[in-house]
């Protein structure tokens, strides 16, 4: 709590500083200042003292502050501005960037970095089928989209005509890349069948929709769960990834076992949502360099890339690199990027243009990327991005998920 608080003030620091102000931008407090007095010196309102608390966070005791404190004071776009009329534009705009749905329109369509219907994932204890292949009309043993076939259902499951089922298939047991313990098995999806109509017990026709890879008779099945390409970013569990040690952790292995990986690579890891990592959470792949650099003690992580999860599952999930500067193997680190954050540093920073896209846009539907694509492309000098933001506002948005 106390780092947000600290995040708050610096930005809300700067934020002021670039803004169009009517008077002094801060307020160095003196013995016996509180912050009705500076709200009666400035304004000729003490009564807006608790309006000036909400943008300084930081002050403990708003009855007495300690002597030599920055206090920050309101910005204003217009002469004509009340001090409470500007008072509750800035509450407003924080408010918004500090809220827990300040990202719930902040969407990105990743339909150009992977098929999430072939994403796969990585099963702890493996898989139990519901059914499985048994012959196709021709009678081959590689089929193929537009192909129908039988397949054999266990009788525990009811099935009915329309119903769609992911073909998948199952690796051997794997093993974590960096401490040798099970990790549980990779689980490959071949392509998707409909079922058409029953034949006889438990047996139905079914046509192959959509074909991935090779499929097999004998091939196995599960019901299909869609995962859409349109991906809401979303704020990291802190609280949780820390308390499962999930803040930095190793990415486990990776679709059809690829052993290099970089940009457009699916990547299966060994957290999940009871760990703290959701579908739209953002990782960055780091390493501590060459074997000469890491004798060098202290020395911070290098950035090779970047993670999105796409898909959350019990204590595993699955992720596609959007970004890389250099390949990478399975155990290779991530690292969880605070990304409400760095959207609250930047706007913070340009408030005034910030406002201007609120005022034109509204609320309601706020992409936040697009309002950092538009400063990136309007603003001179370019805003100073960070890395993360500036590889998440190259990818596509999108309004629907």
């Amino acid at each position: 709590m106390a780092a947000w608080v600290a995040i708050i003030s610096l930005v809300l620091f700067f934020a002021l500083s670039n803004s169009v102000l009517a008077g002094p931008s801060t307020h160095v407090a003196a013995k016996g200042d509180s912050l009705k007095t500076i709200c009666q010196a400035y304004y000729g309102n003490s009564d807006l003292w608790r309006e000036l608390w909400q943008i300084n966070p930081s002050i403990v005791n708003p009855d007495r502050i300690e002597p030599g404190f920055v206090v920050m004071l309101f910005t204003t776009d217009s002469k004509n501005d009340t001090p409470l009329k500007t008072a509750e534009k800035d509450i407003e705009l924080l408010s918004l960037l500090n809220s827990p749905s300040s990202l719930k329109n902040t969407r990105i369509d990743v339909s150009d970095y992977t098929n999430v219907d072939a994403l796969g994932f990585l099963s702890p204890r493996g898989v139990t089928p519901w059914g499985s292949i048994i012959s196709d009309e021709t009678e081959r043993i590689f089929l193929a989209e537009g192909d129908m076939g039988c397949i054999a259902f266990e009788k525990e499951h009811p099935i009915k005509p329309g119903d769609v089922f992911i073909i998948y298939q199952s690796s051997q047991p794997i093993d974590h890349p960096i401490t040798g313990d099970a990790a549980g098995y990779n689980i490959s999806f071949l392509g998707r069948v409909v079922v058409k109509n029953k034949v006889r017990d438990n047996v139905y026709q079914a046509e192959i929709i959509e074909s991935y890879t090779d499929i097999r008779v004998g091939d196995k099945l599960i019901p299909f769960t869609p995962v859409s390409s349109c991906v809401q970013v979303q704020e990291l569990d802190w609280d949780l990834l820390k308390r499962n040690n999930s803040l930095i952790f190793s990415i486990v292995g990776a679709k059809d076992l690829q052993s290099i990986l970089g940009k457009f690579s699916v990547v299966y890891l060994d957290r999940g949502y009871k760990q703290g990592v959701r579908r739209g959470n953002f990782f960055q792949v780091v390493d501590k360099g060459d074997a000469e650099r890491q004798k060098i003690p202290d020395l911070p992580y290098l950035i090779r890339g970047y993670v999105l999860i796409l898909e959350s599952r019990s204590d595993t999930s699955t992720g596609v690199v959007v970004y890389a500067t250099k390949d990478f193997q399975p155990g290779a680190l991530l690292r969880a990027v605070d990304l409400k954050s760095a959207f609250f540093e930047i706007l913070s920073t340009y408030m005034k243009e910030f406002q201007k896209i609120v005022l034109e846009k509204g609320t309601g539907n706020l992409n936040l990327l697009e309002v950092l694509a538009r400063l990136d492309r309007d603003v001179q000098p370019k805003p100073d991005l960070p890395e993360g933001l500036r590889v998440l506002i190259n990818i596509p948005r999108c309004s629907v998920e």
